[in-house]
C-alpha cells in the first residue's frame, strides 16, 4: 500500500470542508436573495393589484362599461411583461391586451382565480409556452358593499428580468465562493505545513535516538501542545542519554569483570541457544575466541554428552547442581561444573546459567599426591614391618633385659603399630581416591552390616565397657559397598566410644526416606564445637591434639569415611552439642 505524507491528509480534509462551507453558504445566500426577490415582486404586484381594485366598480359589471376596465388597465400597466385583466364568474375576461393573456382561454379554471373568487388571495407561478418564460399569478377579490366577491382582478407578471438578474448575481456568488476556496486552499496549504512542519522535525529527532545519537533538541513552538509534546521529546532524549551512559558503563563494568574471570561463564535460553560466553569458558572448552557462537545452539559448539545432559537438567528441573565433567580432546581436560537457574528481576525464567572451572592441574596434582602417598606408603611399610618383626623378636622369651630396656622396647613396638595404622589408612584414602566413585556395589541388609561393623569393635566397646544398641529393621535393604560401608561404620563406633565418658551409651540406628538412607552413630560424649565442624573431614585434622594422641588416633578416620561416601554419590551430617554428645549420619542413595 503507497504511503502518503500527513500533508496531503489534512490539506485534503482542510479544502474539502471548506470548500463544502463556502459551497453552503453561496448557495444559502442566493436562496435567501431569490426569496428576498419572490417575496418583493409578490408584495409590489399585490399592492397594484389593491390600488386597482379601489378604481373599479363594487357592482356587477354591464358589458357596456367593459370600455371602462381597458382603459383603466391600460393606464396602469407601467411595463408591456405586466398584463391586468378582470375575471368574471361566468369566465370572461375584460382588459387590455386580453388577447395575449396566456390564461385568457381558460381563465375560471386556474387556481389563483378560484382563490380570489371565494374571497381570497390568489397567487400561482406557471410556465407560458407563449412567452416562453415562468409568469407570476396574483388575483385579488372585488367585493360589493356586502363584502361578498363579485368578480378577480388578476395580475400576470413575466419573471423574465428577475430571472436573468438572478443569474447575474448566480454568477457573481459562483465567482466569489471559487476565489474564496482558492484563498482557502492556499491557507490550509500555509496552515498544514505549520502543523506539520514540527512532525518532521520530530521524526528527524526520533531517526537520530534510533542512531543513539540523544544530542537533538526540539525547539519552542507557539501551539501549546506542540510545546509540550517537545518538551517530552526533549525530556525523554536526556533520560535515554543517561540511561545509555549507565548501560554502557555497566555493560563494559560487566564484560571486564566477564573477561578478567578465570572461571567460564556460559548463558544458555530454554531452547538450547548460547546466550553468552567468556573467554574463559571458550578456551575451557577449546573453542576458538574469533568464532561467532551467541545464538547458536549448544549442541552445534560443543560435542559432549554429559556436558548436553547436564545442560537438559538444569533447565528442566531448575535446581543449582554441580558436576565433574572430563572433557576429551588433545589433553583430557577435568572441569567442575555448576548450573543454576537463569532468569530476570521479575522471576520470568529464559534459561540457565553455568559457571566452569578447570580442574586438569588440579586433578594432575592430586593424582601425583596420591601416587606419591602410595608410593611412600608401600615403601614404609616394609622397613616398618621389619622394625616391628626385630622388636617382636627382641620381646621374645630367649632374651633378658633390665627394666628400662623393655620399656624402651615396648615403646618402639606401639609407634611402630602406630605409623603402620597410619600407613595403612593412607593407602585406604588412596585407594578410594582412586576410585573416583567406580566402587562395586550390591544389595546388603542393613542390619547385618551394623552387626558385622558392632562384631569389629566389640572388643574395644567391651574394654570400654561401652553398651551399643540397635535400631534398624530386620529386611532393610539397601544398595552400597558392604565392605566399604563397614569400615565407615567401624571408624564411627571408634570414634563415638574413644571420645565418650566410660560407660556412655552408643546408638545407631537405620532408615530409609524418600529413597535415601540414614546410617546415624550418635553418642553422649564430649560433643564437638561448631568451629571445628567445617574441618572435621579434612585429613590429620584433630580437635584436641593431647587427646588424640592418648587415645591413639590417626587423624584420618573421618578423612577415609567422608571419602566413601562420596564414592557413594552421599555425603555425612553432622550434629553436635558440646556436652551433649554427636550424631554423625551417612546419608547416601538407597538404589
Amino acid at each position: 500500500m503507497k504511503k502518503r505524507p500527513l500533508l496531503y491528509f489534512i490539506l485534503l480534509i482542510f479544502w474539502l470542508l471548506h470548500v463544502g462551507s463556502i459551497a453552503g453558504l453561496g448557495r444559502f445566500i442566493y436562496t435567501q436573495f431569490v426569496t428576498h426577490q419572490t417575496e418583493q415582486t409578490e408584495a409590489s404586484t399585490y399592492e397594484q393589484l389593491v390600488q386597482l381594485t379601489a378604481l373599479l366598480p363594487q357592482t356587477w359589471i354591464a358589458a357596456e362599461q367593459h370600455q371602462l376596465f381597458t382603459e383603466v388597465f391600460e393606464s396602469l400597466a407601467t411595463t408591456p411583461k405586466l398584463h391586468l385583466s378582470a375575471i368574471m364568474p361566468d369566465g370572461k375576461a375584460y382588459g387590455a391586451n386580453v388577447s395575449s393573456d396566456p390564461s385568457f382561454e381558460s381563465g375560471i379554471e386556474r387556481k389563483e382565480i378560484q382563490q380570489a373568487l371565494q374571497g381570497f388571495k390568489g397567487i400561482a407561478y406557471r410556465y407560458d409556452t407563449q412567452l416562453e418564460d415562468e409568469v407570476l399569478y396574483i388575483a385579488h377579490p372585488v367585493f360589493d358593499q356586502h363584502q361578498e366577491p363579485i368578480y378577480a382582478v388578476r395580475a400576470a407578471v413575466s419573471l423574465d428580468a428577475q430571472r436573468k438578474k438572478m443569474e447575474e448575481i448566480r454568477q457573481k456568488i459562483s465567482l466569489c465562493c471559487i476565489g474564496a476556496a482558492l484563498l482557502s486552499f492556499i491557507l490550509s496549504i500555509f496552515l498544514c505545513r505549520y502543523i506539520t512542519r514540527p512532525l518532521k522535525k520530530m521524526t528527524q529527532i526520533a531517526t537520530h535516538f534510533s542512531n543513539q545519537n540523544y544530542t537533538y533538541r526540539m525547539p519552542p513552538h507557539a501551539i501549546r501542545e506542540v510545546d509540550e509534546l517537545a518538551d517530552t521529546l526533549n525530556l525523554l532524549s536526556e533520560n535515554l542519554n543517561q540511561n545509555l551512559v549507565s548501560l554502557n558503563e555497566q555493560r563494559a563494568e560487566q564484560q571486564a569483570v566477564l573477561t578478567s574471570m578465570t572461571e567460564g561463564v556460559l548463558a544458555i535460553d530454554r531452547k538450547e541457544r548460547i546466550i553468552h560466553m567468556n573467554k574463559a569458558a571458550k578456551h575451557i572448552l577449546d573453542i576458538p575466541t574469533d568464532q561467532p557462537i551467541k545464538g547458536r545452539f549448544i549442541q552445534e559448539v560443543i560435542r559432549n554428552t554429559q556436558l548436553h545432559t547436564f545442560i537438559k537438567r538444569i533447565l528442566f528441573t531448575k535446581k543449582t547442581l554441580a558436576k565433574d565433567l572430563q572433557l576429551a580432546g588433545v589433553i583430557n581436560k577435568h572441569i567442575q561444573i555448576t548450573g543454576s537457574r537463569l532468569s530476570y528481576p521479575n522471576e520470568e525464567d529464559i534459561g540457565g546459567l553455568f559457571v566452569m572451572r578447570d580442574l586438569t592441574q588440579v586433578r594432575y596434582l592430586e593424582q601425583v599426591r596420591s601416587d606419591f602417598v602410595a608410593n611412600v606408603s608401600h615403601e614404609l611399610k616394609t622397613p616398618i614391618t621389619s622394625i616391628k618383626g626385630w622388636v617382636e623378636t627382641l620381646q621374645g622369651d630367649g632374651f633378658s633385659y633390665d627394666a628400662k630396656t623393655k620399656e624402651c622396647l615396648g615403646i618402639i613396638r606401639d609407634q611402630s603399630n602406630r605409623l603402620n595404622a597410619i600407613i595403612d589408612d593412607l593407602l585406604t584414602l588412596s585407594r578410594l581416591e582412586r576410585k573416583d566413585g567406580h566402587i562395586v556395589k550390591s544389595a546388603c541388609s542393613l542390619h547385618s552390616l551394623i552387626t558385622n561393623a558392632i562384631s569389629l569393635c566389640a572388643l574395644y566397646a567391651t574394654d570400654r565397657e561401652a553398651p551399643i544398641e540397635i535400631d534398624c529393621a530386620e529386611g532393610l535393604m539397601a544398595e552400597c559397598n558392604e565392605h566399604l560401608m563397614e569400615q565407615a561404620l567401624v571408624n564411627l563406633i571408634i570414634n563415638a566410644i574413644k571420645y565418650s565418658e566410660k560407660g556412655c551409651l552408643i546408638q545407631i540406628s537405620a532408615s530409609i526416606r524418600d529413597n535415601q538412607v540414614y546410617l546415624a552413630v550418635k553418642d553422649k560424649g564430649f560433643g564437638i564445637e561448631a568451629k571445628h565442624h567445617a574441618r572435621l573431614f579434612e585429613r590429620f585434622y584433630r580437635i584436641d591434639s593431647a587427646r588424640s594422641r592418648q587415645t591413639g588416633g590417626t587423624g584420618l578416620g573421618l578423612s577415609i569415611v567422608n571419602h566413601i561416601m562420596q564414592n557413594h554419590q552421599g555425603e555425612v551430617q553432622l550434629e553436635s552439642v558440646v556436652g551433649e554428645g554427636s550424631t554423625f549420619t551417612l546419608l547416601f542413595p538407597a538404589s
